[in-house]
């Protein structure tokens, strides 16, 4: 909140990465990012706005509402720029004491981004417990899905030779396997499979962008959702 602008991507970035590694969170987050493009919403505030002093416009919905202001923060990430929050100062909370970027920046931060960051903590208290058991059947397709996604990652992560880190590929390894033999039971209660794997799975989806353990990371999310009722 009292970030200079020039370090204002930086922090943001720390935030989300704690965000989309936390298993308790990164559920809630994908879910309310999921089927938004904020570049269009972008462009319409745009055209709304006047110069100076526009109309801020979000979603209706109240979960696309906060999820859309999650992409806009995200963007400033994703671009390394805080011009974006600036802009967004600048034009639709204006003030007379002159164009001072830092300033205008910390004008959105307080009217957009802390508001925002409270309704996420009750959006977060919403979710009900994951502490239910679930009685799997080994015959059901959507669990032989779950099952090959699993391999489909651990076979991506093996493979991958640039890997940075070997002790994390490791561990990433290991807590698939943790995973599959907790879903070789007739139940499994879903609060042990989120712990095992949950930031696991946040943590490769979100920093291997591109790669075929992005790709395999989505399709074990995907699966496990299915067969288990639970965000990941």
């Amino acid at each position: 909140m009292r970030s200079h602008v020039q370090f204002l991507p930086d922090h943001l970035a720390n935030w989300f990465n704690t965000l989309d590694t936390a298993s308790a969170v990164a559920p809630v987050i994908r879910r309310l990012e999921s089927g938004l493009d904020f570049k269009s919403c972008r462009k319409q505030q745009e055209a709304e706005s006047s110069g100076m002093g526009g109309t801020l416009t979000w979603p209706n919905d109240p979960e696309k509402r906060l999820g859309m202001k999650l992409l806009l923060f995200r963007s400033a990430v994703t671009n390394r720029s805080a011009d974006l929050i600036s802009w967004f100062g600048f034009v639709f909370i204006p003030s007379p004491s002159g164009r001072n970027i830092n300033n205008a920046a910390r004008r959105f931060l307080d009217q957009v981004f802390w508001p925002m960051s409270r309704e996420l903590l009750q959006e977060a208290n919403k979710v009900p417990a994951a502490d239910r058991v679930v009685h799997l059947d080994h015959n059901s397709s959507v669990y032989r899905q779950a099952i090959e996604a699993l391999e489909k990652l651990e076979e991506a992560l093996r493979e991958a030779n640039d890997y940075p880190d070997a002790e994390d590929k490791e561990q990433r390894i290991a807590e698939i396997s943790a995973t599959q033999r907790l879903l070789k039971s007739v139940r499994v209660r879903v609060a042990a499979v989120v712990t095992v794997i949950g930031s696991g799975l946040a943590y490769l989806a979100s920093h291997f962008v591109g790669y075929a353990i992005d790709a395999a990371s989505h399709g074990v999310i995907e699966k496990l959702t299915a067969l288990l009722g639970a965000y990941f």
